[in-house]
Parts: C-alpha cells; sequence; structure tokens
C-alpha cells in the first residue's frame, strides 16, 4: 500500500499482518528428536537395516528449507518429508544394492512403513495428502522444526508449530501459560496476608558514658550503669530506625518488658 501525497508510510503492520511467535526449549526439541530417532532405528531393525544410535538434531526452519520442491505431506496435519528422487528409490539401493521389479515393491513397502512411523511419532492423521508446507513456516519465529534424518538415504522432515506443540502436550512438556489457565487463589486483606511476617523491633534506652580506663576494666559480668530512669519513656523503633512506638520499661512475670504506648514525638 502506498502512502497518500505528502504523508510518510507508517512503519506499523495492521494485525491482520502479524504472526504469532513461536519458540521451543532445548528440552522440548531434543525430546522430539530423540523420539524421532528411536522410530527409525526399529525402523531399520524392523527391515533388515543395521539398528544404530541416530542422532537426529531438529532446528528452526529456514525458508530455505520450506521452500525446496519436492516436499509431501505425512498425512493430514503439520509434517512433511523430502525424498530426493523418491523415497523408494533411494530405499531400493539400501536394501538390494540395485533397482528392480521387486525390490521396487519392497522398497515401496518400506517407505510406506517409515512414513506411517513418522506420522505416528507426530500423531498426524492418515490418507494421500500431498499439500506442500506454507511458505510462512519459514519466516524466523515461526516454530517450525527441520531435520536431515540419518540413516536414510538423504531425506528431510520439516515440522509444523502446531505439530510439535500436540506433541510436547501429549509428552507432558507443553504447559498452557495463558491468563485464562493461570490458577488463582482467593484474595484476603492486606492484614491477613502480612500477619504471619516478623518484624524485629529495637527498644531505645538513653546511654551512658565511660572514661576510657573504665571502659579498658570491663569484664563479663560487669554491670554498667545507664542514664535511663525507669519513669523516662523509651522508643521502639523497626530495622531501619523509624519510631514505631513509644513504651515504658516494666517488669513481667520475673522478666524485663517493655509496654508500648503512642510514639513519642521528637
Amino acid at each position: 500500500m502506498q502512502a497518500a501525497p505528502g504523508q510518510e508510510a507508517s512503519p506499523w503492520r495492521s494485525r491482520e499482518a502479524g504472526w504469532e511467535l513461536v519458540a521451543w526449549t532445548t528440552r522440548q526439541t531434543d525430546a522430539l528428536a530423540d523420539a524421532i530417532g528411536r522410530a527409525l532405528a526399529e525402523w531399520r531393525q524392523a527391515w533388515g537395516l543395521e539398528r544404530e544410535a541416530l542422532g537426529v538434531r531438529l532446528e528452526p526452519a529456514s525458508s530455505e528449507a520450506v521452500l525446496r520442491p519436492g516436499w509431501k505431506a505425512l498425512g493430514p496435519g503439520e509434517g512433511w518429508l523430502l525424498a530426493p528422487g523418491g523415497a523408494a528409490s533411494g530405499l531400493a539401493t539400501m536394501l538390494f544394492g540395485k533397482r528392480g521389479a521387486l525390490a521396487g515393491e519392497v522398497a515401496d513397502a518400506c517407505a510406506g512403513d517409515v512414513t506411517r512411523r513418522l506420522a505416528a511419532i507426530l500423531m498426524l492423521g492418515t490418507g494421500g495428502v500431498s499439500q506442500s508446507p506454507m511458505p510462512g513456516l519459514g519466516q524466523p519465529w515461526s516454530g517450525a522444526l527441520y531435520a536431515e534424518l540419518p540413516g536414510t538415504p538423504g531425506w528431510r522432515l520439516l515440522i509444523g508449530p502446531g505439530a510439535v506443540s500436540a506433541w510436547c502436550r501429549q509428552a507432558g512438556l507443553l504447559v498452557d501459560t495463558s491468563p485464562a489457565a493461570a490458577p488463582r487463589d482467593a484474595l484476603c486483606s492486606t492484614a491477613d496476608a502480612l500477619a504471619a511476617r516478623k518484624l524485629a523491633l529495637d527498644v531505645r534506652l538513653s546511654g551512658c558514658e565511660l572514661d576510657l580506663g573504665a571502659l579498658q576494666g570491663l569484664r563479663v559480668g560487669d554491670v554498667v550503669r545507664l542514664g535511663h530512669g525507669l519513669q523516662e519513656p523509651v522508643r521502639l523503633v523497626d530495622a531501619e530506625g523509624c519510631s514505631v512506638f513509644g513504651g515504658y520499661l516494666v517488669a513481667r512475670q520475673g522478666r524485663m518488658a517493655v509496654e508500648l504506648a503512642r510514639p513519642i514525638a521528637h
């Protein structure tokens, strides 16, 4: 859309032109990669290929990967497989070292098996779906994941954010953080909420003066006379030195205590 003459184009896009930003944690992508690797290893063993630990590495899908021609859907949903030259062609060479009528039939069955296994991991539906992935999956923060599949004849896998989210939720790796899902505790008054909080109070008495000789001669058990009379008020202050109460020294159950009074004005 062009700006009207004399007006600058706005840097802001409309709400309709925006898209949701999606990202996955390392824990989520590693767990999904492990599940795909196990499925591939079990498939190789089932078809007489050597079973080995396959390190699948999932990474954010780029536009270059998404726009490659030849993506085929694994089933209804957000999962696509790219097999250069056709899945059966590469598998026939892996299984028999050459192509032939019988080799082609076995390779077709082998390709169907691995696609079903991958579709099951991604919890996709079944059926002959062949649509290509949307170009938007290659945008930054689209949430789509891409992997080159080890142990296969150069196959690549593309997983949309919907399929990743569904798998993580089924695996217990996705927590609904929407405001509607957040638990809400019953509200209470500020006084009730802070009732159990402890607050240290200091009682300030009048000080005393000692000469240096008397100070050096003090020993444990000595009594220092303060200049604070029992009839004189004391101050109760908080940790920051602010006056909270006034008070007077009293005795309670054989112990020295403080009777609270209104704060003393200074």
